[in-house]
């Protein structure tokens, strides 16, 4: 249950993450991808 839980928030703030990461790469300039 306890994993689960982990699991499904930490995929929800990583895709947060990662959208915010990919805006700030796309605003400096997109350096990488």
């Amino acid at each position: 249950m306890r994993k689960i839980l982990i699991t499904g928030g930490a995929g929800f703030i990583g895709s947060a993450l990662v959208r915010y990461i990919i805006n700030e790469t796309s605003d400096a300039g997109g350096s990488g991808r």
